[in-house]
């Protein structure tokens, strides 16, 4: 006999928080296996370029490419009309847009103080631009000189500065690791990579303080004395959102700031500091210029029909779906997830996601005894070796889809119960 399930089934985040506008024509720069300083260049731009009172370039808006992901979710959202244009041409353009405003600096000499330099670009509204790419542009004002101004490229120092200067034309806050390899030696860390800029489209149009002080969590020192003092003194709304992402003083494996509500503390209590996991997440600025201009679906109401003992109910418990950025990428592939029967613990139904805007109902299965199994290369536990299902997980912690997503209720005939 066929069991009736009901089922509460996620439309992911492409449905809803992308979706609302017309489709419109973008500029699209290819930044793949660009330099640092182009990839810095173009991102500010986009910024500046996605900005509501801008007129874009040429009309358009800015959209980049930086992983393969970017070109999914375009395709997925429909929004097929694209100019593709060469970086140089590209940065030609927005200079010529920006009156030729340009922010001088180096990018290996100024690594440690390029979070600070993204600041400068998104209240100066100026390109910040390596000699090895400025002498091929149409610069005309420069707006700073990094040299000059910040020989020593002191992160404590620039910060400082730019909030002694700017903090009043910012509106929120962001961390951005430059490159230090925190994992190693956390209180005396070494540039061992590069900062990963893709929140800087998003920094620059919003203008957040975005900056990073590899002590500023740590009680007693100089730099947590002036990130207390930033955090306590400024125009920005309460509780303070930190977008990006702090690993500074990783230990066991573990970021012990990364939820940003133990940085500051005032008598054994958070000044009001929160996390919102964004970093390397680009094209923000792209998505936050297209309003949502009709209301979200949300959450349906509890079915007005009485309990019938003949039904299984299925509940799925959604996490917060860890980072942004991760979940970017692990929304768009095919993947399966698998949520327990309430009523029936040695069974459970699989699911997969078949785009990011939709789940499907695979089967419903025995489970044996639970084991860790893997979707994509994140662990979770899972169950259910029979289904010879390769990725299963536990719709229980985070789920690989976005938090933003409304629910929708629907039967499902499930077949046999075995």
């Amino acid at each position: 006999m066929s069991m009736r399930v009901l089922v509460a089934v996620l439309a992911a985040a492409g449905a809803g928080l992308v979706a609302a506008g017309p489709p419109m024509t973008a500029t699209m720069v290819d930044l793949q296996g660009a330099s640092l300083a182009d990839q810095i260049a173009v991102q500010c731009c986009a910024g500046l370029l996605n900005r509501p009172t801008s007129p874009g370039l040429n009309g358009n808006r800015v959209f980049t490419l930086m992983n393969s992901d970017d070109l999914k979710w375009w395709n997925a959202t429909n929004r097929p009309s694209t100019v593709a244009t060469g970086i140089q041409p590209f940065l030609s353009g927005c200079l010529n847009a920006l009156a030729g405003r340009w922010i001088a600096y180096n990018v290996t000499a100024h690594q440690l103080v390029i979070p600070n330099i993204i600041t400068l670009a998104s209240v100066l509204d100026a390109i910040p631009l390596d000699p090895t790419i400025a002498a091929n542009l149409p610069t005309q004002a420069k707006a700073f000189d990094v040299g000059v101004t910040w020989a020593a490229a002191d992160p404590r120092v620039a910060t400082e500065y730019v909030y002694e200067k700017y903090v009043n034309q910012t509106t929120g806050m962001a961390k951005m690791n430059p490159g230090l390899d925190t994992h190693h030696n956390p209180g005396h860390p070494n540039i061992t990579g590069t900062p990963n800029v893709g929140l800087v489209d998003y920094i620059v149009r919003e203008k957040l303080f975005n900056f990073f002080l590899n002590d500023g969590c740590i009680p007693f020192t100089d730099e947590h004395a002036l990130e207390t003092r930033i955090v306590t003194n400024n125009p920005w709304p309460r509780p303070v959102a930190v977008y990006g992402y702090d690993d500074s003083w990783v230990i066991f494996g573990g970021d012990p700031f990364e939820a940003e509500a133990t940085c500051v503390m005032r008598d054994g209590k958070s000044v009001g500091m929160g996390q919102i996991s964004s970093g390397g997440i680009n094209n923000l600025a792209f998505w936050s210029a297209d309003p949502i201009t009709t209301p979200l679906k949300q959450n349906p109401k509890p079915p007005s029909e009485p309990y019938r003992p003949d039904t299984t109910y299925i509940t799925l418990v959604i996490g917060d779906g860890d980072s942004m950025g991760e979940n970017k990428g692990r929304s768009v592939p095919p993947c399966v997830f698998l949520a327990f029967l309430l009523d029936r613990p040695s069974h459970a139904a699989l699911y997969r996601s078949t785009s990011p805007t939709a789940l499907e109902v695979v089967k419903l299965v025995k489970c044996a005894q639970p084991r860790t199994a893997t979707c994509g290369h994140y662990h979770f536990w899972a169950c259910c070796p029979e289904a010879k299902e390769p990725n299963l997980v536990v719709i229980e912690t985070d789920l690989q889809i976005s938090i933003t997503a409304p629910l929708q209720a629907l039967h499902v005939d499930a077949g046999a119960s075995g």
